[in-house]
Order: structure tokens, then C-alpha cells, then sequence
């Protein structure tokens, strides 16, 4: 469940969402070094800031499609010199 906290307007994403919206598993996302951390919320309870994981899955996007560029650059090239 999304809550909002305190009026800020920052939205905290518990587990179960964080595992939805990622696709990713609870040990998966502890392990990674550079996934968002969670921020305690409670003596038992944390969450993470729902833009922080955005901002995360935006990036692996962004850099799966510039791997794809290159790797179509490259395969152009190497199609240019076998022509040649």
C-alpha cells in the first residue's frame, strides 16, 4: 500500500509494492548496491520513496537503451566494412 507521509506529499512505497512495481524479489532488492534504501518508518516497519524507485527503474531504462544504440551502431559499422 502507498501511503502518503504527513502531509508532504512524498509517497512511501512499502515491500509488497516496491516488489510489484520492480518485478524483483525482497533478497534481490536488498542485495543490489545502487537500488534506493529503504528508510525506517517504524521500530518494525520501513519503506521506500516511491520517486526514488522510479528514478532507479528510469535509469536501468535508460541505460538498457543506450547498450541497444551502441550495439546497433556497432553492427552497422561492422556491416559498412564488410561492403567496403
Amino acid at each position: 500500500m502507498t501511503e502518503v507521509a504527513g502531509g508532504t506529499g512524498i509517497r512511501i512505497l512499502r515491500l509488497p509494492d516496491v516488489r510489484a512495481k520492480t518485478g524483483l524479489s525482497t533478497s534481490t532488492l536488498y542485495a543490489l548496491k545502487d537500488f534506493p534504501k529503504p528508510i525506517k518508518l517504524t521500530a518494525r516497519a520501513v519503506g521506500w520513496v516511491e520517486s526514488d524507485v522510479e528514478t532507479w527503474l528510469r535509469g536501468r531504462a535508460e541505460r538498457r537503451q543506450a547498450r541497444e544504440l551502441i550495439r546497433t551502431q556497432r553492427a552497422a559499422a561492422k556491416s559498412a566494412e564488410r561492403q567496403s
